[in-house]
């Protein structure tokens, strides 16, 4: 394949042409009949790197290739479905887990900032397959990337520090496109920075030379008179020494909690707290109340900042046979967000009977339920549980199910950073 230029942002397609056979086609080869290495030559600013062996390399933690003036470019073989990947990366990458893009800065030491570019939106819900259409004659096709690195211009400052004093920190500013997302022409920006730092030595003393840990980081309004709620979401960093010497660091962009539908059938979810994103339908109440129209499996990712949000909820669509249910029995419930607690048992209410006669039956007898049960869960281990404790044993027993405990709180702190919180609304036997 001839020499071709591959643009920062984007991911180029391409095939190694097959072996020739003794015919006019080529031949497939693999494992120990591989002849040929599937070799890779990168021109970077003049200097040239060289991926000997793409099937050698694949699995195996970044390589450093040394660009001189203490720069550094990080080269790592992935597997992605059927397609074998090669990253091109800096000291530091960043990745979009959310549903909403953002524009990402540099602040330097005089605070004053430098574009990087806008970290489009990586989501479950949205496409990140590769392109399914076939390749242009010369066997090359391209996308957008949906994750980027800060150019090396830019690391300039952090590559002297961590070349000098084994020690490098960086600044970085980070800015929501809610606009963009909702489809608003009333644009409010916010903005939010936060600091990386890196240390050779603690990056030295940590197991297999890595070091996670996560922050929140609150993006607000700079403009005056305007009441504009801020914005808070959920920073992973990701920090490994590479050859024991380099550093690689992954920052990935994530919501504080998501909201999933797990009930069979599409409910109205409905909260006063700002901040809530989704792509489900969308309506705003005159009292600032939000409401989603959430199909099964649907979410909600959640950007609201305090400890908690508020939310309750009740069936989308009257039946045509059967009686209609209500909003939760219990009003507004809130799930917490500081990781100083969580659900330890799955909250349990009731959607009531919104016919007045029908709730009246229900509480003469006793023997007729008031309504339909639900629960809220925290963890998708936790969504098992309820499923190991409610499910009956013994189809033809007539005892009831043991009852699920009672709502309690506990810390959170066990939780594994790389793990969103997440909440689940639920029904019993689903």
């Amino acid at each position: 394949i001839e020499s071709r230029v591959c643009p920062t942002g984007n991911t180029q397609y391409f095939r190694f042409d097959p072996p020739k056979g003794r015919g006019y086609g080529g031949r497939r080869a693999y494992g120990q009949d591989v002849e040929v290495h599937k070799l890779v030559e990168l021109t970077v600013e003049g200097k040239v790197v060289v991926v000997v062996d793409m099937d050698f390399e694949s699995g195996l933690p970044p390589s450093g290739h040394g660009l001189g003036d203490n720069r550094v470019l990080f080269t790592q073989v992935v597997k992605e479905g059927k397609t074998t990947v090669l990253h091109l990366t800096t000291h530091v990458e960043i990745v979009n887990r959310t549903l909403l893009p953002f524009e990402v800065e540099v602040v330097d030491q005089n605070d004053e900032s430098h574009r990087v570019g806008r970290c489009l939106a990586k989501n479950t819900q949205l496409d990140t397959s590769t392109p399914s259409t076939v390749p242009s004659g010369d066997g090359v096709d391209s996308k957008k990337s949906k994750s980027f690195s800060i150019p090396i211009p830019l690391l300039t400052g952090f590559c002297k520090d961590w070349e000098s004093r084994g020690k490098g920190k960086l600044t970085l500013r980070l800015i929501p496109l809610i606009s963009e997302f909702e489809k608003s022409a009333h644009a409010v920006e916010l903005s939010g920075k936060f600091d990386l730092m890196a240390s050779l030595l603690e990056l030295r003393r940590a197991p297999d030379g890595l070091i996670k840990s996560n922050m929140e980081v609150t993006c607000r309004s700079h403009e005056l008179g305007r009441e504009i709620h801020p914005f808070s979401l959920q920073v992973v960093l990701s920090m490994m020494l590479v050859a024991d010497e380099n550093v690689v660091i992954t920052v990935s962009l994530e919501p504080r909690a998501v909201i999933e539908n797990r009930i069979p059938l599409p409910m109205k979810f409905r909260t006063p707290m700002p901040q809530t994103f989704s792509k489900s339908r969308k309506e705003e109440v005159e009292n600032k109340e939000t409401t989603y129209e959430l199909e099964p499996d649907a979410r909600i990712e959640v950007f609201t900042p305090g400890p908690s949000i508020a939310m309750t909820m009740r069936p989308r669509d009257t039946p045509v046979a059967g009686n209609e249910l209500g909003w939760m029995e219990a009003g507004w419930v809130d799930l917490p967000l500081v990781p100083e607690f969580r659900l330890q048992d799955p909250i349990v209410s009731e959607l009531p009977f919104a016919n007045e006669r029908e709730r009246q039956i229900g509480e003469t007898n006793r023997a007729r339920a008031e309504g339909a049960e639900v629960f809220i869960v925290e963890g998708s281990d936790a969504l098992e549980s309820m499923l190991d404790t409610t499910s009956p044993k013994n189809t033809d027993s007539q005892d009831s199910p043991p009852p699920i405990p009672a709502n309690n709180l506990q810390s959170r702190r066990s939780t594994s950073i790389d793990e969103t919180l997440s909440f689940f609304l639920t029904v019993c036997y689903y």
